[in-house]
């Protein structure tokens, strides 16, 4: 899926940026283009859940009848563009 590669290679953006700002805290650049990157993945993956229910899934998401909420119908691959 197309959200997934995307929030992936943003998640390696973000990462790589902040281990380079662990060596390099005052780089004004590397700081505006990790917030940038930070709010490009989390517009992704909000457009990702409203369409297609959590992206990760943990143990938060277990209800009191317990079982997991992810579980229920309909997976993401059931679901049409648009849904």
């Amino acid at each position: 899926m197309m959200w997934r590669r995307r929030l992936s290679a943003y998640a390696f953006a973000v990462w790589e940026l902040e281990l380079f700002l662990d060596t390099h805290p005052e780089n004004r650049q590397a700081m505006e283009s990790r917030t940038n990157y930070r709010q490009k993945m989390q517009a992704l993956k909000d457009e990702y859940e409203q369409k297609f229910g959590p992206y990760v899934c943990t143990a938060a998401d277990l209800d009191g009848e317990e079982h997991w909420t992810w579980i229920d119908d309909p997976w993401p691959w059931d679901m049409q563009e648009g849904e």
